[in-house]
């Protein structure tokens, strides 16, 4: 079987890669079996650097004496360089974590001497701990080390073997990788104890059958495919597990002296696993909590009142810092300490937030969550591969309110982009749970609306006023900038926010009303001037009303196989009037125009009224995802909006 994904074809030789072909031919060197392999793979796989001749993915299962599982993952990868970039690709290492701790590494380079390849091993291994964007500390490390002697035509090969602590967390195994391979095999190695589940995403289980086998008292299963491209990364993707195939296998439960132990048959199984671990979390408010509910509920009549002031208030006081080292990546941070520090990560701001709900007398509920980047449903795939978040749930009397407090300046009504669409596990306590569907909203909520007013001046100077209306999803980054700034990094940001028409754009005045206001939207008010961008000649003038120009380079390439992804939908309703200067008439007005989807869309009309001339522009984006089927249509709206952009409305002199 072979999967497809795009590939780009480059040169197929390097300069360097030629000459070193040239000195052993000159030289009579035999370089037989290094002649053979180069020209195959070369061919092969045009224009790749090294590919992957054999990646093996090991599974391994067992139940001790105690009755726990005891599981393995071990990788074995032989790589060929195919160029002159394998002396630039010496540098490796392998990733782990508390919960994936490193049991065992080997690594060794094959360099040919002319007859036969020969080993040199690597003898140095340093260890480092590792910090991701955005992330105080979540316990991941890293073991680094160069394979010595990389010339074209050699090989390295990588072993290690990682024990993983939980058997819910069996590892995830996909079938491709960042460089082509000739030949992948994954293999699950079990106690005939142990009932396995698997869950194929992004390939039909047709396509990869798997051989089952048995050996005394342990099962296997493996599966191999072979000549794999690589995956080609593109701008603006969702998560790779949204295309990318992928085997998703979980230990569904096993039997130990006659007692069957569930592990993650079902989703009651997970929420059984994860509310063991938040059972002894939060038994009793500090009194700065306590002190804190009391005033700001004070004087608020209705319940969602209350928690929309308690919300707010962590939001605001409570600082988002990931925070992920060994089990605090799955068990909240006691809420006292989190209003003690004044910050924490998810679970920590989920911590606080529902004990404080608690103490004003509000049930709530912990619950967890994936964001965006992970495509699964509980329902679907009932283990940890589910979720990375966790939020606060509340219940009002029509609806679930999903309170999630690392959004900065997200309102009570709309929750935060990221878990849109997202089904969320809430708690309900006592081995009880639900699960919701967070609502996606539509365009309507996350607007930019812009009304511009033009009036020409001396030596085609464009005067313009402007007033701005910001709402939802696009307001929130907003707000959460500006809050930050200075006046002259708020003067900075606005200018480059709102710049129209040309870089001869200048902000003159700026003002913006409910910063500090969620429910409200965020207003603006500003003046501006427009140079060297009216066009006069003779008795002509020629001005074009695009001023803000959406998706002008908003093409999709013909060969993109990858779903391109939005983070919010969102309607853009964009008006300019231009005052017809004194002595012209208009001569022409463009047509109007349009392209609507259902997902996608756009108008452009104008119309001369009141002395002016007026150009209403709409647009909007009705989805979060779109697959390929979809981008022809987009690039015919695309092609159409810039049609209509270089359209300019003429006047002309009156004849006295």
């Amino acid at each position: 079987m072979v999967i497809s994904y795009q590939k780009r074809v480059v040169n197929n030789y390097t300069r360097s890669g030629w000459l070193l072909l040239v000195l052993c031919l000159f030289a009579g060197t035999s370089f037989a079996q290094m002649d053979v392999e180069l020209k195959k793979y070369r061919e092969k796989w045009k224009g790749e650097h090294r590919i992957y001749l054999d990646l093996k993915n090991t599974i391994d299962i067992k139940i001790n004496k105690k009755g726990e599982p005891e599981i393995a993952f071990a990788r074995e990868e032989t790589t060929f360089y195919t160029t002159d970039i394998a002396s630039r690709s010496s540098r490796e290492s392998v990733s782990y974590s508390e919960h994936l701790p490193l049991e065992k590494i080997e690594a060794y380079s094959l360099v040919s001497d002319g007859k036969k390849y020969k080993k040199k091993e690597v003898t140095e291994f340093t260890t480092k701990d590792e910090f991701n964007s955005g992330v105080f500390h979540d316990g991941e490390k890293s073991t680094n080390f160069f394979f010595p002697q990389l010339t074209t035509g050699a090989k390295t090969y990588l072993n290690y073997v990682l024990k993983v602590e939980k058997p819910q967390f069996v590892p995830t195994a996909y079938l491709v990788s960042y460089i082509p391979v000739e030949r992948f095999e994954l293999t699950i190695i079990c106690d005939e104890e142990v009932e396995l589940g698997f869950n194929y995403i992004n390939i039909d289980e047709s396509e990869v059958p798997v051989e089952i086998s048995q050996d005394k008292k342990r099962k296997r299963y493996t599966w191999v495919l072979k000549d794999i491209p690589k995956y080609q990364y593109e701008s603006d993707a969702p998560g790779s597990g949204y295309y990318l195939p992928h085997i998703i296998p979980r230990i569904k439960y096993y039997t130990f002296n006659g007692e069957r132990h569930n592990v993650l048959e079902s989703l009651s199984d997970l929420h059984g696993w994860y509310q063991g671990l938040i059972k002894d979390v939060n038994q009793e408010a500090s009194e700065e909590i306590k002190n804190t509910v009391d005033s700001l509920i004070r004087g608020k009549t209705t319940e969602l009142e209350k928690v929309e002031a308690i919300y707010y208030w962590v939001q605001d006081n409570i600082k988002y810092i990931a925070f992920e080292a060994g089990m605090a990546g799955f068990i909240p941070e006691e809420a006292s300490s989190v209003c003690k520090k004044k910050f924490g990560d998810c679970k920590g701001m989920s911590s606080i937030l529902t004990t404080m709900l608690t103490e004003a007398g509000i049930p709530s509920s912990l619950t967890w969550i994936g964001t965006r980047q992970l495509p699964y449903d509980y329902t679907d795939v009932p283990t940890p591969m589910v979720d990375n978040h966790m939020i606060a749930a509340y219940k009002g009397e029509d609806r679930y309110y999903f309170l999630d407090a690392t959004g900065g300046s997200s309102p009570l009504e709309y929750g935060t982009a990221f878990i849109q669409g997202k089904q969320a596990l809430i708690n309900a306590g006592e081995g009880r749970y639900e699960v919701e569907r967070v609502p996606v909203c539509p365009p309507e909520a996350s607007m930019f609306e812009d009304t511009t007013r033009l009036k020409l001046g001396d030596d085609n100077l464009l005067f313009g006023n402007s007033n701005a209306r910001l709402t939802g999803f696009l307001a929130v980054p907003m707000r959460n900038l500006l809050k930050s700034l200075n006046e002259e990094d708020t003067k900075r940001a606005l200018d480059g926010y709102f710049e129209k028409g040309s870089n001869r754009f200048a902000l003159d005045t700026a003002s913006f009303q409910f910063l500090a206001d969620r429910n409200k939207d965020l207003l603006f008010d500003y003046e501006f001037t427009l140079g060297d961008y009216a066009k006069s000649n003779e008795d002509e003038l020629y001005v074009n009303l695009n001023l803000e120009k959406v998706y002008a380079d908003g093409d999709i390439k013909s060969d993109r196989k990858i779903p391109w992804d939005l983070r919010f939908k969102s309607l853009n309703l964009l008006t300019v009037e231009m005052e017809i200067p004194d002595g012209y008439e208009v001569t022409y007005l463009p047509g109007n125009e349009a392209f609507e989807k259902e997902d996608f869309g756009y108008s452009q009309t104008y119309e001369v009224k009141d002395n002016k001339v007026i150009r209403h522009f709409r647009h909007y984006d009705n989805f979060l995802l779109m697959e390929e089927d979809r981008f022809s249509d987009w690039n015919k709206m695309i092609k159409s909006m810039k049609k209509a952009y270089k359209e300019v409305v003429i006047f002309k002199r009156k004849v006295e």
